[in-house]
């Protein structure tokens, strides 16, 4: 298999060369650039007129709850409250909630986030704290999204690849823990740190967090040890097919994890655990 030398996102850059990249050139630029969606993001914020670049974007949950994807444009979706969505005010504008029906259930929800200035202005003149202002807000918001918006470029160049070996590689593996964080992000968008209430939900600040899977363990009274699943399904199924021809362990969709005998959990953590983001020492018992 051939394994791209670079993961180009649709602003027409490289994500490994963040880091590199985002403290680096003009303040100048135009939205068409090829930069960084995020260091883009942060460039384009004026401090003297600091307007939301990222004014609207998506939010789709397949009905399990499990599965989200954003988008920066409305995606072809038919909704069954197409004249009457389902509305919230919030302090960065409002959100409206549709839903698509199949055989008289409800499958999939869709939020349009839209973002008004106004309103954000009035959030940060009510907190009234010297650590915030309008710029620094509104600044972190687009990154925010920008780093949302480019998980389904990761997961494209994720979806390409098909063992272990390969996705251990080192640009491999950043696009990895670059997709558990970002991903991460889109679901705290939808559910927000205050539980499942869209109004207050928060896009920015130390509210939003990239909270990506730890690799931790779980002990059921069945006598196995589960470990959490990683974002992407095919990844999961990359090291499924790792785990079984060892014969480690295996992927349970059910258990939401990777299922392993007590005595294998050494040599699994050894194997998959530089996958994760997130990997504290783990005791094992």
């Amino acid at each position: 298999m051939s394994v791209p030398t670079a993961i180009e996102t649709k602003a027409g850059a490289s994500l490994v060369e963040l880091k590199k990249n985002k403290h680096v050139g003009t303040t100048r630029l135009k939205p068409s650039d090829p930069v960084h969606p995020v260091w883009k993001a942060g460039q384009l914020t004026d401090p003297d007129d600091p307007m939301p670049l990222y004014d609207e974007f998506w939010i789709r949950e397949i009905f399990n709850g499990k599965s989200k994807s954003i988008y920066r444009e409305r995606p072809d979706f038919e909704a069954a409250n197409e004249n009457d969505p389902k509305v919230w005010d919030t302090e960065f504008g409002r959100i409206e909630q549709f839903y698509t029906t199949s055989f008289n259930k409800v499958d999939s929800y869709y939020r349009r986030f839209i973002l008004n200035p106004a309103k954000i202005e009035n959030y940060v003149e009510e907190r009234n704290r010297y650590s915030e202002t309008l710029y620094g807000v509104v600044k972190e918001l687009n990154e925010n999204i920008a780093k949302a918006l480019v998980v389904d470029d990761l997961k494209a160049h994720l979806d390409e690849i098909d063992t272990l070996d390969a996705l251990k590689e080192r640009r491999n593996l950043e696009a990895l823990h670059h997709h558990e964080r970002y991903r991460s992000l889109v679901t705290q968008m939808w559910v927000s740190q205050h539980g499942g209430d869209p109004e207050k939900t928060h896009l920015w600040g130390s509210l939003v967090k990239e909270k990506p899977t730890t690799f931790e363990i779980k002990q059921f009274p069945q006598g196995f040890f589960c470990i959490p699943r990683l974002y992407n399904e095919h990844i999961c199924r990359v090291v499924d097919d790792e785990l079984q021809e060892r014969d480690l362990g295996k992927f349970s969709l059910a258990w939401r994890g990777f299922i392993v005998k007590p005595e294998n959990f050494s040599e699994v953590a050894e194997l998959i655990g530089p996958l994760y983001v997130d990997t504290p020492g783990v005791e094992v018992w």
